[in-house]
């Protein structure tokens, strides 16, 4: 770690570090040969943190001392370089001069600023001064200033890609079980869609969804956790399975479940019917992965961003149980989504306007008959994907159950107030008002639809 320089002994004429060289002097006398006889040793004792990542900047701690038979101080300066970069003071400081007294070490550190990815190999010297005129600067490599080091030490160094998260479909890694030729995946956005057709025969069909388990992630990448969401068909009570579903006998269920018992091989064991209320509908959900690995590491498939929700919802499905209850008096409203294209890479903040007239009233309907809705609701839409953003609106629950006639749907950025006044760069649903919707309340969770992708996107 340390290479010190030790002078020649008193007796020896031809003396280094301390005064200039033999052959342009006259011999010293006993006295002044006996003040040159030091030695310096510097050595680097540690490094914060001990395991540096690029662009974060490293402490290189150190410790310098002065051995002498007199009691003579030595002043010089610490300097060094890594990577071919000049360490800099603590803060930015100055180059400060320091004076050491025998047997008296002095402690200090330098820091790496900000390193790239590699090994590489740290140097430190000690040079004789004060700091030389034209050194003194906050980022100069003060050791192009001298000769030479009077006490040096060196130290290897390996400076790790930083690690990062990154969300992955993990269609790379999975293993799907295709016991109908219908079966497909879909990888949108790090989000892989599954859907499972029934085929249709007696029972429907069952199967694991295996990830991890035939190819494995590169050295140095973890799986975090799984995302998983099933989607449920509306109109279709979610708690109506065909059957109590258990892990012996799915026979005629209809259900998906993320098993996590080995968490670094999770796998989806599925099931879907051809009977009952789920019978002949195909079985759709989404998974995801989010992997921890050091910047810049294969793996195979696009990587997104963690904090990135799932792009789209499958048509007439919903993302949370749908719970048809009992018809009741009591006013009610709608929980519908929008679709929208947005492959922008930020969110769009939009609001939704619906304007309907009530049809056919269920006897004894509380609430408005009016308009459904007085202003505009606001929604957000995630950014990119292919098959559309997706948002979910929920009115206020004050309107009657019965039979509406939507006439009118539009997307505007700018909230519009009153709701009849003309709205300025609005986009309408195609079809309104000559063809209005018919929509019943209370609706199914998630319907109804507003798809204003005019059939695709980008």
């Amino acid at each position: 770690m340390h290479r010190p320089l030790f002078l020649l002994p008193i007796t020896c004429l031809v003396l280094g570090f301390l005064g200039k060289s033999a052959a342009a002097q006259p011999p010293p006398s006993a006295t002044q040969a006996a003040k040159q006889a030091v030695a310096v040793t510097l050595d680097i004792t540690s490094t914060s943190p001990a395991n540096p990542v690029a662009g974060q900047a490293v402490t290189v701690n150190y410790t310098i001392q002065l051995y002498s038979i007199l009691g003579t101080p030595v002043e010089g300066y610490v300097t060094g370089d890594f990577q071919g970069i000049a360490l800099q003071q603590p803060n930015a400081a100055s180059v400060p001069t320091v004076s050491l007294q025998p047997s008296q070490p002095v402690t200090g550190s330098l820091v790496i600023p900000a390193p790239a990815a590699g090994p590489g190999v740290l140097s430190l010297g000690f040079y004789r001064g004060p700091v030389p005129a034209g050194c003194k600067g906050k980022f100069a490599n003060v050791s192009h200033c001298s000769a030479s080091a009077i006490a040096s030490a060196t130290a290897n160094l390996n400076i790790a890609e930083p690690i990062v998260q990154v969300r992955i479909s993990g269609a790379t890694y999975a293993h799907i079980s295709r016991p109908d030729s219908r079966d497909q995946t879909t990888d949108n956005n790090g989000y892989l869609y599954v859907m499972h057709d029934p085929g249709c025969g007696w029972w429907g069909n069952d199967g694991k969804d295996m990830f991890f388990d035939q190819k494995a992630l590169p050295a140095g990448a973890t799986l975090i956790k799984p995302n998983f969401d099933q989607y449920w068909p509306l109109g279709i009570d979610s708690s109506s399975g065909s059957g109590a579903w258990t892990w012996f006998d799915s026979s005629g269920t209809y259900y998906a479940h993320l098993n996590g018992d080995d968490p670094g091989h999770p796998y989806v064991k599925w099931n879907n019917t051809c009977a009952g209320g789920f019978g002949g509908k195909n079985l759709w959900y989404s998974i995801s992965f989010v992997i921890s690995m050091p910047k810049g590491t294969q793996l195979g498939e696009p990587t997104y961003d963690p904090g990135l929700q799932a792009p789209y919802v499958p048509d007439r499905y919903s993302p949370v149980p749908v719970v048809i209850g009992p018809v009741t008096n009591q006013a009610s409203g709608w929980e519908g989504q929008v679709f929208l294209c947005n492959p922008g890479n930020t969110a769009a903040d939009e609001y939704l306007h619906i304007r309907a007239t009530l049809a056919t009233p269920n006897s004894g309907a509380q609430g408005s008959a009016g308009p459904m809705v007085e202003d505009n609701l606001p929604l957000q839409f995630a950014p990119g994907g292919v098959s559309g953003s997706v948002s979910g609106f929920k009115t206020a629950l004050t309107y009657k159950r019965g039979t509406w006639k939507i006439t009118d749907v539009y997307l505007t950025t700018a909230q519009a107030f009153p709701a009849n006044a003309a709205v300025k760069n609005a986009v309408h649903l195609l079809g309104l008002p000559a063809n209005p919707i018919s929509a019943v309340l209370p609706g199914n969770i998630g319907s109804p639809i507003f798809d204003f992708r005019g059939g695709s996107c980008p």
